[in-house]
């Protein structure tokens, strides 16, 4: 007996309730995978039918049953572009011309479905005749044929066979009668893909048929045959350009469907929910997908559309579960560091946790989890927040506590817990850069309007300032408060007995606020809200012992303390402490004067110790043991590591929330690779590319320029990054740039005033207009092939270190352009990097130098050649080698006019 015939007899076993297919697995000791495309297929053959979503039950038809017997929700009783309609709204327009379509009387309308490769058309023609069987307008064993006019559209003769049938002895090897697709699509519908494909002989063959419904065999001369279908096409292409007007003209309703790129992430993410919740009933098993790798999936260039979203998901699942076999982990997990290049760009495009929505992230995770064992939302829920939005203290209280009470604590740890929670949460209000001209965009007006007449009065009777970010806090609260009572969710603060006895102040203007709302909104708020609001209004101090101190160790002379002080410097705080361990100190006396640095701050929020390598990794158990504060170790570190520390430790996070924040640093990052040799230029480092923007009264204008760059800019995979510089004084712009690029390259700069700094500078009037941003990506486009250049050239040369020695033929490049008084073109600039890589591999080696001199400049342009000889005279002496005096005129030749840009 067949394994689905199996199957069948163990499903009719199960009565009325149905089972699951991982039941059915459990029982029959088969795959689940097996099991669930043969109930699939049951389903398809009209043996069974569905009901219910996430999980899923199977139920058996019985011989003999009555379609209309099955209950609501199974197969053909329930209108297939409902869930199309909600979770896809940019098609609704499409659902609504298919009814319209499928419901004109007498048999249909014939329709032309049009998009872009990968949108769906096959996927919602089938819809369309999913829709015709429920409505009753076709029988539940109607037939759908589908038909690739691309595959015939050379053989005119042989297409004509396919779609109406040939007799015996009509064509060279015609044997017998052969029936047609029309005749195989009678009472149902033929779908006719690619049908721009079809050559004009074969559309006009279609016309009679679609006029009368009658055609004839190939072959045939006055026989004619009736069908009754219902004709769907679909095209890539313009209908008017590719297609014959009498044609169209027998086509009255034309179908677009929407490409990818022009729907909403919402849509977007529903599409990629459905896809991992497929691939894990698939597989039995849920699937693991970082944030970051949900936030590349959201965003990056997908020109095949739906189709190519699908298949990269799936190769994703493919390579998550190759993973999995060979026990290189231990659950099918997708993080940023196993997407494909051109996924990771996604990673760093205008998207931001907030649009991977909290239904699948698992608490204190950085993985959303798709499981289609558990019961899922079929749609993303109300509460899911736009980009820009922070989660409400009402859904974060909630979230917290479901997952601190399935921890197992008891209710104290858990009030204690999310008490801490609270604080911080309004703490972040106060520390937090406000980014005003975003937050308008995704906060009611009307709320604002209502928390800026609040807080004017509170202003007044505390007789206390608050700044635009708390009146921007408070507006999205008092949203999220109106929002939860209009959805009969409870309003509960575990400090409320607290506030209302240690802050009477507060409380007292709060309840003021309250009373306002309530009258605005016409609704009734319980006590607790105010205690909300009285937060708000609190002086809150954020005092040292609530930051957790960091600490980084490194060998070297000035390795630890010179990372720490640029990321001092970037972050404009001084939340880290550099520690340098010389590679003559033994460890002990490293720990030592770690100790007394803990000893001396004794920070009771703990301590992040941040080293290199070696043994500096094991003092974080020694450190607990002699102070009894908390610590944690993060290995390999950088300077990227310790900025994004700093900044999650001044908004008043944890020591475990500072951990991850630092670690999710490394899927930006990607593998590490080896850095430049010590002696090596830093001039002109390729690492890693910067843009600066800077403001002079505070962080908000630069942040303001950083934002607009990261929504319009393409960073490449975190290559290029904005930086905003928070200055007090236009003396420290010099010392914070020159920090700066000893990480990398500063490519430009955007600033409200002129900086004496050698990079171009943009007007914040030029780029706000767009101005500049082209430009501005060309910068990074070029910086980004510099860098991918010298990666190359490094895997192919190993006569010397290329990377090291690459700084040093950018600065000779720069030299000769500037001396010159020229430059070249971006094509030309690699070539002669390459030529000069090459150049240097070559005496290295010893080989013979016999390319004679091509360009007599020495004669033509004497300024040129003896910039090109000043250059090439330096590399001898940095690179310790002799370089021919020929090669002047052969670099000379690259930097021809024709080489180099427009003045």
């Amino acid at each position: 007996m067949k394994r689905i015939e199996v199957i069948y007899q163990r499903l009719t076993k199960a009565g009325e309730e149905g089972c699951t297919a991982s039941a059915l697995a459990s029982v029959l000791g088969l795959a689940r995978a097996n099991v669930s495309s043969d109930l699939n297929q049951l389903c398809r053959e009209n043996r069974a039918y569905k009901t219910g979503s996430r999980p899923v039950f199977y139920h058996p038809v019985k011989t003999g049953d009555a379609i209309s017997r099955r209950p609501a929700g199974a197969a053909g009783h329930t209108d297939p572009f409902a869930e199309t309609s909600i979770r896809y709204p940019s098609l609704f327009h499409c659902v609504e011309q298919a009814k319209a379509a499928a419901l004109y009387p007498p048999h249909g309308m014939n329709m032309l479905i049009r998009g872009a490769t990968g949108v769906g058309k096959t996927t919602f023609a089938k819809l369309v005749y999913d829709y015709s069987v429920y409505a009753g307008i076709l029988d539940s064993d109607a037939p759908f044929i589908a038909f690739n006019c691309a595959d015939y559209a050379d053989n005119p003769q042989l297409l004509v066979s396919q779609l109406m049938g040939s007799v015996r002895g009509a064509y060279t090897g015609a044997e017998e009668n052969r029936e047609g697709l029309l005749a195989q699509a009678d009472n149902g519908i033929l779908f006719l893909d690619e049908v721009h494909r079809l050559p004009p002989q074969g559309q006009e063959m279609l016309f009679t048929f679609m006029d009368r419904g009658v055609y004839r065999r190939l072959g045939e001369t006055d026989a004619e045959h009736r069908a009754k279908v219902m004709l769907i096409c679909a095209t890539t292409e313009d209908p008017s350009s590719t297609l014959l007007k009498t044609f169209m003209r027998r086509i009255p309703m034309v179908i677009e469907i929407p490409a990818l790129s022009e729907r909403s992430r919402k849509e977007r993410f529903n599409y990629i929910a459905a896809f991992f919740l497929d691939e894990s009933e698939r597989l039995g098993m849920p699937i693991f997908v970082s944030v970051n790798s949900l936030r590349g999936l959201l965003a990056y260039s997908c020109p095949s559309n739906v189709g190519q979203l699908k298949s990269d998901i799936k190769l994703l699942c493919a390579g998550a579960y190759s993973r999995l076999q060979s026990h290189q982990t231990a659950r099918m997990e997708i993080s940023g560091r196993h997407l494909p290049e051109n996924i990771r760009e996604g990673m760093y495009a205008a998207t931001s946790r907030e649009e991977v929505w909290l239904p699948y992230l698992a608490e204190n995770r950085r993985f959303c989890v798709f499981d289609a064992q558990k019961e899922q939302p079929s749609d993303i829920p109300s509460s899911a927040k736009p980009a820009g939005q922070h989660e409400s203290i009402y859904d974060l209280i909630d979230r917290k506590y479901l997952a601190l009470k399935n921890e197992g604590l008891d209710e104290e740890e858990i009030t204690s817990r999310i008490n801490d929670i609270i604080r911080s949460y309004f703490s972040g209000y106060v520390t937090r850069s406000a980014k005003t001209t975003f937050a308008e965009s995704v906060i009611d007006s009307e709320a604002l309007t209502l928390a800026n007449e609040i807080l004017d009065a509170a202003a007044k009777s505390l007789d206390r300032t608050f700044s635009e970010n708390i009146r921007f806090g408070v507006a999205g609260h008092i949203s999220g408060a109106i929002s939860r009572v209009e959805r009969g969710l409870a309003i509960h603060n575990p400090q409320l007995d607290d506030i209302r006895k240690n802050h009477p102040r507060e409380f007292s203007a709060a309840l003021t606020a309250l009373r306002t709302i309530q009258s605005h909104y016409s609704v009734e708020l319980p006590l607790d809200e105010a205690g909300f609001l009285a937060l708000f209004m609190m002086p809150i101090e954020r005092h040292h012992d609530s930051i957790p101190l960091i600490v980084v160790i490194a060998h070297g002379p000035a390795t630890a303390t010179s990372m720490v002080e640029t990321a001092n410097y970037l972050q404009g705080a001084n939340l880290a402490v550099g520690i340098n361990a010389s590679l003559n100190e033994s460890p002990s006396q490293v720990y030592m004067r770690l100790l007394d640095l803990v000893r001396t701050h004794m920070p009771q929020a703990g301590v992040l110790l941040m080293v290199d390598m070696g043994s500096l990794s094991e003092f974080g158990t020694s450190l607990t043991r002699d102070t009894g504060i908390p610590c944690k170790v993060f290995q390999l570190v950088s300077t990227m590591h310790i900025v994004e520390a700093e900044r999650k430790a001044s908004l008043g996070f944890s020591l475990d929330e500072v951990y991850d924040a630092a670690a999710s640093v490394n899927e930006i990052l990607g593998p590490q690779r080896p850095a430049l040799a010590a002696d090596a230029s830093q001039s002109h480092q390729v690492s890693r590319a910067f843009i600066v923007t800077v403001c002079t009264t505070s962080e908000g204008g630069a942040q303001m320029l950083k934002d607009l760059f990261d929504s319009r800019l393409n960073y490449h995979n975190g290559f290029c990054e904005t930086i905003a510089l928070a200055l007090q004084a236009k003396e420290s712009i010099a010392e914070r740039l020159e920090a700066l690029s000893k990480a990398g390259t500063i490519l430009c700069g955007a600033s409200t005033f002129a900086i004496d700094y050698p990079i171009p500078w943009y007007s914040p009037s030029d780029i706000i207009a767009g101005n500049a941003i082209q430009d501005i990506q060309e910068r990074i486009e070029e910086a980004l092939v510099i860098s991918k250049t010298r990666d190359a050239l490094s895997e192919l040369i190993d006569s010397y270190n290329v990377k090291a020695a690459f700084p040093l033929f950018l600065d000779a490049i720069s030299s000769i352009e500037h001396e010159g008084r020229r430059s070249l073109a971006s094509d030309t600039e690699i070539g002669v990097l390459c030529h000069l890589s090459y150049l240097v591999d070559r005496i290295k080696k010893g080989e013979g130098l016999d390319v004679p001199q091509t360009h007599s400049s020495a004669a033509e342009d004497p300024a040129l050649y003896h910039a090109v000889l000043a250059s090439l005279t330096t590399l001898e002496q940095k690179l310790q080698i002799a370089i021919p005096q020929q090669e002047a005129g052969n670099i000379c030749a690259f930097f021809s006019p024709e080489n180099c840009r427009q003045a």
